[in-house]
């Protein structure tokens, strides 16, 4: 059975703005390059592998709001 061993801070861009994902959810401002904060969990399967999978789906903003909120991510992806 597989098992969580660790949940982790994820950023990642999505490549637009507020014309596709709408204001920062932190300060309801228009955004010129959307980023997604979530937290991830690592899951170990029975054959020692290990994937990430999201708790949620994310908060969309500007990176220093999400940060400013959430913290320092453990992975950053630009």
């Amino acid at each position: 059975m597989s098992k969580i061993v660790d949940t982790i801070k994820h950023l990642r861009t999505t490549g637009r703005g507020s014309d596709r994902y709408g204001a920062c959810e932190v300060c309801g401002k228009s955004v010129s390059e959307v980023f997604v904060f979530e937290h991830r969990n690592l899951v170990q399967r029975d054959d020692g592998s290990i994937f990430s999978h999201p708790t949620t789906g994310g908060t969309y903003g500007h990176r220093d709001c999400l940060v400013q909120s959430f913290g320092q991510p453990n992975i950053s992806q630009h």
